[in-house]
């Protein structure tokens, strides 16, 4: 039974995030919504520059969110007023979400100018970059080892410290792009799952980056999302 529907204005490829009583959702009318959980009734919006894609990160202490957007900011906006509390601006568009790191000290995030950045989750400062290949549209891991994986269409998943940016691993799936964000599963914690542009889901040694195994798919994949059933081992030489 529908309890109630809000017109967003434009198209929602992100992924809605819920917070005390509020549903917060950007959308490609370049706006970002909170409305109320209940009711579907809003309670801010703010103006972006471009559409947004990125799916908004709660700080775990709750008082603002973090989002990026196609004019190529990262913004930190408050969950109860929706004013600004600060923003960075990369030298592209910015489709990936922000990942929070478990201290709720850093942002790591990635855009289309071939970067991966991490940013001070107080005030925005950059504190590291990483520059890569091509454009980014997956979002990062944090590792409990506070290391951060990443993916990007030059087909490389990598692995750098989240406090420094050095790289711990690098490693070309030759798989064309990887669009999906990578993942972990509960019954196999020593690896990380990508998907690949050309039909491909690779499971990669979270240590050392080395293929374990992959499999094909019908299609691209484009979301990494694993059920426990369904990791098989195929492993590669």
């Amino acid at each position: 039974m529908e309890v109630w529907k809000v017109d967003m204005g434009g198209t929602i490829v992100s992924t809605a995030s819920v917070y005390d009583g509020k549903v917060f959702v950007g959308s490609w009318d370049q706006c970002i919504r909170a409305v109320d959980a209940s009711s579907g009734e809003l309670i801010w919006k703010f103006h972006t520059k471009e559409p947004v894609s990125s799916s908004p990160s709660i700080h775990p202490d709750g008082t603002h969110l973090i989002v990026g957007s196609g004019d190529g900011r990262v913004l930190s906006i408050r969950t109860d007023t929706g004013t600004i509390r600060w923003e960075f601006q990369a030298q592209g568009s910015v489709h990936s979400s922000p990942t929070i790191s478990h201290d709720g000290k850093i942002v790591v995030v990635s855009s289309w100018d071939h970067k991966v950045y991490a940013l001070s989750a107080l005030d925005g400062t950059m504190l590291w970059s990483h520059e890569t290949k091509d454009k980014i549209d997956s979002s990062a891991l944090i590792l409990s080892s506070n290391n951060v994986i990443t993916a990007g269409w030059d087909g490389f998943v990598t692995c750098l410290n989240l406090y420094s940016g050095e790289i711990q691993w690098s490693t070309n799936t030759k798989s064309g792009g990887v669009v999906s964000s990578p993942t972990r599963s509960s019954s196999e914690p020593d690896l990380i799952f990508v998907g690949t542009w050309n039909s491909e889901i690779l499971a990669l040694d979270v240590n050392t980056g080395r293929i374990v195994w992959r499999t094909c798919c019908v299609f691209f994949v484009l979301i990494t999302s694993l059920s426990n059933e369904f990791i098989q081992h195929r492993y590669v030489d």
